[in-house]
């Protein structure tokens, strides 16, 4: 049985090392570390384009398979995040931003997209 399951996983706020964040996530620290610390970040992305409606081109920086889904999983973990701190203060936000495009009653706008958009991990991890 992988190490991180063994362990009690701390929640989002507890997070405090590199460690924490890697059972957080449920990846093993050293593939934690080797995209953080090895892999060069141009690699960690591939580019393509496609077409606008309007005409030209969009360029799309997908990153790569290691990468995303640990993205995904952070990226979630951070918009619940933010929605408990606006419920626990009582908060209504009254402008918009690119995390409110993914709540539940705008998803059909999006093609199916259920999760919010990604940052890159390492500016995520900076402070750890």
């Amino acid at each position: 049985m992988p190490f991180f399951l063994e362990v009690h996983v701390k929640g989002f706020n507890e997070i405090a090392s590199r460690n924490d964040l890697a059972m957080f996530l449920k990846i093993p620290i050293s593939k934690l570390t080797y995209i953080l610390y090895v892999v060069n970040p141009d690699k960690c992305y591939h580019s393509f384009s496609i077409p606008k409606k309007s005409g030209g081109e969009r360029i799309i920086d997908a990153p790569n398979d290691d990468l995303k889904p640990i993205q995904i999983k952070l990226s979630k973990c951070l918009w619940e995040y933010q929605q408990d701190i606006w419920k626990r203060n009582g908060i209504t936000p009254n402008i918009a931003h690119a995390f409110q495009l993914y709540t539940p009653s705008r998803q059909s706008h999006l093609h199916g997209l259920s999760e919010p958009p990604c940052r890159t991990l390492r500016a995520a991890v900076t402070e750890l």
